[in-house]
């Protein structure tokens, strides 16, 4: 049996590849593959070379709802350093159909880039998390507090105290 390069790497520790001295090709691979952690570190290392692959990746795994939720919401923050307006329309249609962690990778988003959603229109985004956050039932505790009353308080929703949701 004859393995390749990507079938070496899948047969790793995630931790234990150094994805540095990697080269794009392989790494646009490694992103698109199945192992997660693997996947992650792939994506963070052709983001942190501003590889213009990061984009292409992130728009993939994004567009397919490839691998897990953190998977996702790394390929959300990649994106949305290079195309907001894309990351915008894409928050605009699938943020009723997102989970709890996704939907907190959202309002995190929207707090720490509150200057690039606040010249946008933003009100269908706020008014859906505000109605799912209503009805929330967080046992796993996957949204933050912190990062929820940020979001309350920038978007500021008709006034209403953080406690009342």
């Amino acid at each position: 049996m004859k393995f390749d390069e990507l079938d070496l790497f899948m047969l790793m520790d995630a931790s234990d590849i150094e994805y540095s001295n990697i080269s794009e090709d392989m790494l646009v691979k490694l992103a698109l593959c199945d192992e997660l952690y693997i996947a992650n570190y792939a994506l963070a290392e052709l983001s942190a070379r501003d590889s213009n692959q990061a984009s292409v990746v992130a728009w993939q795994i994004l567009s397919t709802l490839k691998g897990d939720y953190y998977l996702q919401a790394a390929a959300l923050s990649v994106l949305f350093d290079t195309d907001k307006g894309k990351v915008l329309d894409y928050i605009n249609k699938q943020v009723q159909h997102f989970d709890l962690f996704m939907l907190n990778e959202v309002m995190q988003l929207m707090v720490e880039k509150f200057s690039d959603f606040a010249t946008q229109n933003t009100s269908k985004i706020v008014s859906i998390i505000f109605n799912k956050l209503k009805k929330l039932d967080d046992k796993q505790g996957l949204i933050d507090k912190e990062v929820k009353d940020n979001f309350f308080s920038l978007y500021s929703i008709a006034k209403m105290t953080v406690a009342d949701v």
